[in-house]
């Protein structure tokens, strides 16, 4: 008999606990639902506010200013290295030029060297 009603008491301190947990699972579902609404909400006014927004990045003043804030970027560049912009692309003309003399000789040499 005394099992009976420990298991008695047993099921009513589960029930009771479960009913606990119940409750605090609806609070916290309600939480989360009224959560979820506010994130649709912020959503929603983030995505109206994008599509009212006018997009033209081809707008010649946009482009200008970053070309030159490009330029200065590049000459700030050059003067913290230490080059100087025309020594650096007289040098680079000059490597292209002796790169196609020695393509130009190469072709020749292979042709068998015989100008015809």
């Amino acid at each position: 008999m005394q099992s009976i009603l420990d298991n008695s008491v047993a099921v009513t301190q589960v029930t009771g606990e479960l009913s606990n947990l119940n409750a605090r699972l609806f609070e916290t579902n309600k939480r989360l639902e009224a959560f979820t609404e506010e994130i649709r909400k912020t959503l929603k006014d983030h995505e109206e506010r994008i599509v009212d927004v006018e997009h033209n990045c081809r707008r010649t003043s946009d482009w200008s200013r970053c070309w030159n804030r490009i330029e200065a970027l590049e000459k700030s560049e050059y003067k913290r290295t230490g080059a100087q912009p025309v020594v650096d692309r007289a040098m680079n003309i000059l490597q292209a030029v002796i790169v196609a003399a020695i393509v130009a000789l190469v072709l020749f040499f292979m042709k068998g060297g015989a100008i015809t």
